[in-house]
């Protein structure tokens, strides 16, 4: 289900962040103007991560698990 999205195929994909650990579950990907855009569910929210390449480290397509470092303070916008 990839909705013709560069990153569509993270759906379902568990989000690791660099130094903090469990982010938590891709529950869609979005295309926003300037970049797609991850909804993460974290602490009990929904949380927009920016999707970049740069920041991407690492996927685990086994694991179902995508490993990303991202600016401080960003899962808490």
């Amino acid at each position: 289900q990839s909705n013709g999205l560069a990153y569509g195929h993270l759906e379902g994909y568990h989000l690791e962040v660099e130094e903090v650990g469990p982010g938590g579950p891709i529950v869609r990907v979005d295309a926003y103007p300037q970049q797609e855009m991850a909804i993460v569910r974290y602490q009990g929210r929904e949380v927009l991560v920016p999707l970049r390449e740069d920041w991407i480290q690492a996927l685990d397509a086994a694991r179902k698990v995508v490993r990303m470092e991202l600016p401080d303070g960003l899962l808490d916008l």
